[in-house]
């Protein structure tokens, strides 16, 4: 709302009748006079009134809004002019002048509108809608008690609007009714559900309906308009939109999507339903025919109140951008249109312009709409529909969004595009995903320049195009898993995933069009960001070769482009391509060959190059680009994997070119002149980023410039931008997760030096400043960063470091984990954890007592993220416990105190009140505690009552509504809890709680993961006692055979890979029972004997065909020494019984036979 000081002069006695000691009093002495009087008073004040352009900075909102309730009750509801001009200053200061109705005038203006509606003449309802639907704009929620009155007021002008000759202005403003009244507020939607079910149909009903001849189309445009506001309205209020109506609606956004684009076909439908069938754009009006210019009187009104009614679309949050094209030969259709065209206001250019401008509108509502269904409704849901909106081919005749892409040159606007200022805590802030605190696979694209104002020309609808495209890609990950390409081999039909291979390849071909045409700034940006959306869900691994290398190679250029924000998100694009796994072959080759000049330097970076001609050094030609890659990489030679500086000639081109953007040009990498560099922060941190992402698999590129990247990640963390010291860590990090892994692996180009090379890397690193990263306490952000690098050393490189390296960590970790910050403290804790597993400090009591007394501190603190990764080293630390009990004198455990123990279960007993993420992880650490349990703790009186609670506490997940992951935990631990034989000489009130849990839940759970981890507690058991009478055992053997009975009937498909372990580990379980059988037990056990033969005769002979690994030689023991067991029991048996386990034992030596044979003839046919 536009105020200004009152002065005669500017506004003239108009102004001062908004006063409330002039109006008011006014209109208080009009009402005492005769009706001709009144009449004739009140035209000349709505006229003075109407004519306001804006209102006194000192009169409140309150004196307007008792003015508007006092004309509504002045006017006497004959007087039908009267009316028609109360409602043209309703319009006008709720919508022009933007005042703000509180709730008395809300309640008196909308019932006083609805009855003039109701009650007056059909050439009134134009004004009188249309000040209703200004009022109800973002007021819908405070409807609830007219809501009656409005639905059947507006229910009965689109009855009326349903004949042949109806008013389309009309019926577009109860739309735009409509659509408010669908609008969510802070308390959700407050429209019951018959009402917004009537609405929803009016919506359809307008959607489905085709223009008739006699209808403007501009004023079609505007109607449609609405209808799709209100439908996106409904998409965002409703939890659930209707399934039903969800087909139709993907069809009329198709159709309006395209709605008069330049050599698209029109669809038409019929009154009721969507169809797909297209009709010729000859066969209806276009935008020239006579038709399409002529308009009505009142049609100009509309054009007149669109922009301040809203009858557009509702622009997006963020500014959206226009593409523009380049001096590239492959030109989208929108780069040869004229640039002469331009928005039009209300006294400007024809009507044909005004068309062309509201059918970009249209395909722009149609997008959002598009847009708004792709986050509100189920990924499933869409999976059917996806195909319709991505092309198959280039030369489709179904058009689709890159359509749009490459053809949409309307709607072109000038936008005030505004850089936006980064500083230091916006920088940490748009870090946040790449540092793990949001989920997102591409990075944030940053800006550090100040605030500078452009102005762009750009394509609303084609912006919107790649921003539904981008959200169709993220929402259809597990959709676009299946595709591949196939060999070419024409078949009888063509499958979905070769389908969805070749629509992903259009994708590339088009978008990488459009961005080589591209030389708007911010549309590069757009379309990049696109790109990369794509890239990170692409499954290269399964299309043709080349792909990737094509598009790195367009995209190459664009990294030296002048403008920052391309730059940064190009060099964005090419980490997303980096991240992909499993990493690809052509990358790799791409990043060892030998470039050619300009390629490995930062000389073009200024930016006075542009793309077509940088394309010119694209330093790979005669390569086609959707061809494989036949280039000769360069292979390392002898030595290049020591790590040692001083190997620039065999660094990669990339890693130099990093170097060169992140660090001062001609800095010493090793010298003491390191400088600040004068490229921007945005630029520098994505190249830290592109160099971190290229440690996670292309390890054959880092090896010749380990000490390189060492040296540029120390440089970093000694530089004075925090920015650059968080990223400078991040890139240690992934370093040392890269060596580790390939350390443990034993594989990799250099595997021979991985030794030496990790043991220099971690000498170099902490000789470095990553110390001083450590004890930095005015940057808690850093110290996080260095304590994520010391949790990435493998336990063998540790046992190297010298003695004071091995203290000077364990104690700085020791005292972070008591630091001030949570974030701190938290991933101190986790270092901690990883810690405990190395085997030299499980010796050590000191540390692990110091370690257990900062995780039991940490367990304890408000912050869940604190918790979860105490808990988590909390079970690692009883994991290294449990591993010390197994050692002879029972380790480290003699010398812990008792209370350090009681603490640690009492810690994770309750610890499994809290969430999940902690409940998993306090259920591991209770099993393992109770295993560590000696004798003299389970006699101990102190210990009783809390093991005993433990217990329960298990038996009550494994029956309980708990995650799976926590209840397949809670078995693990009772496996644990059976392997210590030490409880059987205490109480064992618990057990057949314990065996009931078990047994029920390895018949009826429907998790077989959790059925595996109950199956292996009861094989785990090594005494008989555990499992009481013969009747209790008979009771957990006929368990197990239900389960392996129920073992083939998979329900959920995503149970069935889990179906062969769980018969292979109940096979497991039966043959236990065996070795653990007594002679007493044979007659309780005689009716279990027959089926058990059955069932091991059927179900292990098809697990024993199963590849050889270490459970099939566990099976293949437990099979022979249960078939000795029950040879030994035949003896002094009835003959009933002896004839029984005779069968079960020639059974059992029968398949232990097969099985035999069929390896000695594997064997034999191998070595043939």
């Amino acid at each position: 709302m536009e105020k200004e000081t009152c002065g005669a002069s500017r506004l003239g006695p108009a102004c001062c009748l908004c006063q409330a000691g002039n109006l008011r009093e006014r209109l208080l002495a009009v009402e005492a006079r005769e009706a001709h009087v009144i009449k004739a008073e009140l035209h000349a004040v709505l006229d003075q009134l109407i004519s306001l352009d804006r209102i006194c900075d000192h009169v409140s909102q309150t004196d307007v809004c008792a003015n508007v309730v006092l004309l509504c009750r002045l006017v006497p509801p004959d007087q039908q002019h009267l009316l028609i001009k109360v409602a043209q200053l309703i319009g006008r200061l709720f919508g022009r002048l933007q005042m703000t109705a509180d709730n008395e005038s809300f309640l008196c203006t909308v019932p006083f509108l609805v009855k003039s509606i109701r009650e007056g003449q059909s050439w009134m309802h134009f004004d009188l809608v249309q000040a209703l639907a200004t009022l109800l704009f973002n007021n819908g929620h405070r409807c609830e008690k007219l809501l009656v009155d409005l639905m059947e007021v507006l229910n009965g002008l689109f009855l009326e609007q349903s004949k042949q000759s109806a008013d389309w202005d009309i019926k577009r403003q109860a739309l735009l009714c409509m659509a408010h009244l669908c609008t969510s507020s802070q308390r959700g939607l407050c429209i019951p559900e018959p009402q917004w079910k009537s609405c929803l149909g009016h919506f359809f009903d307008t959607l489905n309906t085709n223009r008739p001849l006699t209808i403007d189309e501009v004023v079609y445009c505007l109607t449609i308009q609405a209808a799709l506001r209100g439908v996106q309205a409904l998409l965002c209020s409703l939890k659930s939109f209707p399934s039903t109506q969800l087909v139709d609606l993907m069809v009329i956004l198709k159709r309006f999507m395209f709605y008069g684009l330049p050599g698209s076909l029109q669809h038409v439908v019929d009154s009721h339903r969507p169809a797909a069938s297209p009709v010729s754009s000859s066969d209806i009006d276009h935008p020239g025919s006579a038709a399409a210019c002529m308009g009505k009187k009142r049609s100009q009104h509309a054009k007149a109140e669109a922009p301040r009614m809203g009858v557009g679309l509702q622009r997006p949050g963020k500014p959206i951008l226009r593409l523009h094209g380049s001096e590239s030969c492959l030109q989208p259709a929108w780069r040869v249109q004229s640039s002469s065209e331009s928005d039009v206001s209300d006294s400007e250019t024809t009507s044909l312009h005004r068309l062309r401008l509201e059918q970009s509108r249209l395909r722009q509502a149609s997008l959002t709409t598009l847009l708004t269904s792709i986050k509100a409704v189920e990924r499933r849901e869409l999976y059917s529909h996806w195909l319709s909106f991505v092309p198959e081919m280039p030369d489709s005749q179904s058009p689709s969004l890159c359509s749009i892409i490459l053809k949409d040159s309307s709607s072109k606007e000038r936008l005030r595009c505004l850089q936006p200022n980064t500083s230091m805590a916006a920088s940490v802030k748009s870090m946040k995903s790449y540092w793990g605190f949001g989920a997102s696979k591409v990075s944030t694209v940053l800006s550090c320049r100040p605030l500078v104002c452009k102005n762009y020309n750009i394509s609303q609808a084609r912006a919107l195009a790649l921003q539904v495209l981008a959200a169709l890609l993220e929402s259809s990950q597990g959709l676009l898993l299946m595709a591949e390409e196939g060999g070419g081999q024409p078949r009888a039909f063509t499958a979905l995933s070769e389908s969805m291979g070749r629509r992903l390849r259009e994708i590339h071909r088009s978008l990488l069009l459009a961005m080589l045409a591209e030389t708007s700034p911010h549309a590069l940006v757009q379309t990049l960001k696109c790109l990369a959306t794509l890239a990170s869900n692409a499954p290269y691994k399964r299309l043709h070769p080349g792909l990737p290398g094509s598009v790195w190679r367009k995209v190459w250029p664009f990294t030296h482009h002048q403008d920052v924000n391309v730059r940064v998100a190009a060099l964005t694009l090419l980490g997303t391509l980096l991240v992909a796994q499993p990493p690809l072959p052509e990358l790799q080759i791409l990043l060892l060959q030998a470039p050619c000049p300009g390629w490995a330097t930062n000389g073009r970076s200024s930016g006075e190059s542009t793309p077509a001609e940088m394309e010119r050094f694209d330093g790979f030609e005669g390569v086609s680009p959707s061809g494989p890659l036949h280039l000769q990489p360069i292979t390392p030679g002898e030595g290049e994997c020591k790590g040692i500086a001083g190997q620039d000639s065999s660094t990669s081109w990339l890693i130099k070119y990093c170097r060169n953007l992140i660090l001062e040009k001609g800095t010493e990498m090793n010298g003491a002149s390191r400088g600040c560099n004068k490229e921007p922060l945005p630029v520098r941190l994505e190249a830290l980023q592109l160099l971190y992402h290229l440690t996670k698999g292309y390890l054959e590129v880092i090896h010749p410039s380990l000490a390189e990247l060492v040296d540029i990640a120390c440089a970093c963390i000694e530089c004075a931008e925090p920015a650059l010291q968080l990223h400078g860590t991040k890139l240690l990090e992934g370093i040392g997760s890269a060596l580790s892994k390939e350390f443990k692996s034993k594989e990799g180009p250099c595997a021979h030096n991985t030794a030496q090379q990790v043991l220099w890397f971690w000498n170099s690193v902490l000789d470095g400043p990553l110390i001083r990263a450590l004890q930095s306490e005015q940057l808690p952000a850093l110290q996080t960063g260095a304590c994520e690098v010391l949790a990435t050393v493998p336990p063998e490189i540790f046992e190297d470091f010298p003695d004071n390296k091995q203290i000077y960590c364990m104690t700085l970790l020791l005292g972070l984990s008591a630091a001030d910050n949570l974030l701190v403290q938290s991933e101190a804790v986790r270092a901690l954890g990883f810690y405990m597993l190395f085997p030299c400090l499980q010796k050590d009591s000191h540390f692990v007592v110091d370690a257990a007394e900062a995780i039991l501190k940490s367990i304890t603190q408000e912050a869940f993220v604190v918790r979860m990764n105490a808990c988590w080293a909390l079970g690692n630390l009883a994991d290294a416990l449990a591993c010390s009990r197994e050692c002879p004198e029972g380790g480290i455990l003699s010398e812990l105190p008792d209370s350090l123990i009681h603490k640690l279960i009492a810690a994770s007993l309750n610890a499994v009140a809290d969430k999940n993420k902690v409940k998993s992880n306090a259920v591991r650490a209770m099993g393992s505690l109770l295993y560590t349990l000696l004798p003299k703790h389970i006699n101990n009186e102190a210990f009783s009552q809390l093991i005993e609670d433990s217990l329960r506490m298990l038996t009550t997940v494994i029956t309980g509504n708990a995650a799976m992951k926590v209840r397949w935990n809670a078995c693990y631990a009772y496996g644990s809890v059976f392997k210590n034989t030490a409880f059987l000489s205490g109480a064992l009130g618990w057990r057949k709680e314990a065996m009931s849990a078990l047994t029920s839940v390895i018949k009826c759970c429907k998790n077989f993961k959790v059925r595996i981890k109950a199956s292996l507690a009861l094989s785990s058991a090594p005494d008989r006692r555990w499992f009481g009478s013969a009747d209790e055992l008979s009771g957990s053997w006929r368990a197990v055979l239900t389960a392996m009975e129920q073992s083939r009937e998979v329900v959920n498909f995503v149970e069935y890979r889990y179906s062969v372990t769980l018969q292979e580990n109940l096979c497991q379980t039966l043959l236990h029972f065996l070795t653990l059988l007594r002679p007493e037990d044979l007659p309780t056990l005689l009716p279990e004997l027959s089926p058990t033969t059955c069932f091991l005769k059927e179900h292990l002979s098809e697990v024993l065909k199963q590849p050889d690994g270490e459970g099939m030689l566990v099976l293949q023991e437990s099979l022979q020494k249960a078939g000795q067991h029950i040879n030994s029991l035949v003896f002094n048996q009835p003959l009933c019984i002896a004839k029984a386990v005779q069968q079960l034992a020639a059974t059992l030596e029968t398949v232990h036979i097969k099985h035999q044979t069929n390896l000695l003839s594997l064997n034999w046919m191998g070595n043939d």
